[in-house]
């Protein structure tokens, strides 16, 4: 069985930013404080306020996306490799 890399990238992108979101929204709450601080450390432009959201959407989408595509392409070389059906 062959994966679509490309909608498995997408599929957890999206679901990564809107993580990213979910956490940024409460942090803003002052629920996950320490984390995300730390996290705006790593992420230029990332911020814990609605436009840190927005940049945290991106770096959590772009993030899963490259994850999950390269676990795709990876999985079917090697489901090729050993003729997984």
């Amino acid at each position: 069985m062959r994966l679509h890399s490309f909608k498995l990238g997408l599929s957890a992108g999206i679901v990564f930013g809107l993580y990213v979101v979910a956490l940024t929204v409460a942090a803003m709450n002052g629920y996950v404080t320490n984390m995300m601080t730390t996290m705006a450390s790593w992420l230029p432009g990332y911020e814990i306020s609605y436009k840190g959201a927005a940049f945290g959407f991106g770096y959590g989408f772009l993030e899963g996306f490259v994850l999950f595509w390269l676990i795709g392409i990876f999985y079917n070389m090697f489901c090729r490799c050993c003729n997984c059906d």
